[in-house]
């Protein structure tokens, strides 16, 4: 392979880590506000005394989702050390 396209291949492999890098970055600042709107909304359904199946309900959507923003954190760790 030549110079140049060797190259041209780390600039485009640069490019994408980059992206994803930026991409990740973003879902991963989506993912813990929604942690913490769904945490507030159940916190102040509980002081309000709404019914515990919702607060129960709002919990597990906050661990679901709490969950998902663990494994894009893993994810963006993964690409970094690479």
């Amino acid at each position: 392979m030549s110079r140049k396209r060797k190259w041209d291949a780390r600039i485009a492999e640069y490019t994408y880590l980059s992206v994803m890098h930026m991409f990740l970055n973003i879902l991963v600042g989506l993912t813990l506000l929604g942690v913490l709107g769904i945490l507030a909304a159940g916190m102040i359904g509980v002081a309000r005394g709404v019914d515990p199946a919702k607060s129960n309900k709002l919990m597990r959507w906050r661990v679901t989702i709490q969950g998902g923003a663990l494994l894009l954190l893993v994810l963006l760790m993964s690409l970094l050390r690479g």
